[in-house]
């Protein structure tokens, strides 16, 4: 653990000054978020800081693929897939791209990375509660990740709660692979935390610098990735990924799936999440990331880590899981204009 902290430092640090160089030349870039009726903020951000730590996780996990040969099969989709929903990321802060493109970059690599994770549809990738068919686990893994890249996308929309839920979730699956066995996927998820632990540095309440969809697409396109890899290689429970990271997951379902039935644009920018609803409220930025933090610490780690024990039962910790985000988004009337 010595050779985690070390890394671990040095890649905080890095991540910190480039977030602070970011900073400085945001406005020369044409970086800058201005505030409209549906922003959180009131003042004109620099935006893009997700660059930061995409940069300094891509410099190590190339290191690990080329001199340590058990990371391959485990970064080797990460560091084909990432660049390119980074670079999406960018030019969508830069220039606000449509979201038929962005969809259409997202299913591709998401198919690119299902081929990759399989090596070439030759690794049986199957998920326990559907049937065992190729297309229709293809499917459904094609989909959850173009999903969750952008989910993570809707939910950065508070100083620093994509940032921070990052750094507990990442943490508490480092926890949670490491005692089922596979330390060299807890390894990432600790450099995870670290990098994005320098940009947060900036990105706390109030924050400096926002990580834009440069950084939102990255996180969520990473979680996803690795519950596929840690699915196909390390044993790790599919459920317990997606119970750490169930706050985001089913926030932005719920919310959107209402607006469905409704018949909106649901990938149009509104103010119906449930944390846009507790900001309404009254409550701090600050507030709402520790909320989300607390509830993920205290509540949705201990069931994911008995998710990874007992995978017979996944499927009902799941719901377990759930019901008290169920109560929340009810209590607050997420999907409510």
């Amino acid at each position: 653990m010595l050779e985690v902290s070390v890394v671990g430092s040095i890649a905080f640090l890095i991540s910190l000054l480039i977030t602070k160089s970011l900073i400085r030349f945001a406005r020369p870039l044409g970086m800058i978020d201005s505030p409209n009726e549906r922003s959180s903020h009131t003042l004109p951000t620099p935006k893009g800081g997700g660059l930061s730590f995409f940069i300094v996780f891509t410099l190590i996990t190339t290191g690990l693929y080329f001199f340590f040969p058990e990371y391959d099969q485990i970064v080797s989709p990460l560091l084909f897939g990432g660049p390119l929903v980074v670079i999406l990321g960018w030019l969508d802060d830069r220039y606000t791209l449509s979201a038929l493109i962005r969809l259409m970059v997202h299913f591709i690599v998401a198919i690119l990375i299902y081929r990759l994770v399989t090596k070439g549809f030759t690794v049986d990738l199957t998920i326990s509660f559907l049937p065992n068919v190729f297309w229709i686990n293809f499917l459904f893994c094609v989909f959850f990740i173009a999903w969750f890249i952008n989910l993570y996308n809707f939910m950065d929309g508070a100083d620093g709660l994509a940032s921070s839920t990052a750094i507990a979730g990442s943490t508490l699956m480092a926890v949670v692979c490491y005692i089922n066995g596979s330390s060299e996927l807890a390894m990432i998820y600790c450099l995870i935390a670290y990098t994005v632990g320098g940009f947060m540095v900036f990105n706390w309440s109030p924050a400096k610098i926002f990580m834009g969809d440069t950084g939102s697409y990255f996180l969520g396109f990473l979680f996803a990735s690795l519950a596929l890899i840690s699915k196909a290689y390390a044993g790790v429970s599919f459920y317990s990924h997606i119970i750490i990271f169930g706050f985001f997951i089913f926030d932005a379902t719920y919310v959107l799936f209402r607006r469905a039935l409704r018949r909106e644009r649901v990938f149009n920018a509104h103010k119906m999440f449930l944390f846009h609803k507790l900001l309404q409220r009254g409550w701090s930025h600050r507030k709402v990331s520790v909320f989300y933090t607390l509830v993920l610490v205290l509540w949705l780690f201990p069931l994911s880590n008995l998710a990874a024990i007992m995978s017979d039962l996944g499927l009902a910790i799941v719901f377990v899981a759930y019901l008290p985000l169920l109560g929340l988004s009810l209590h607050y009337k997420s999907g409510e204009a």
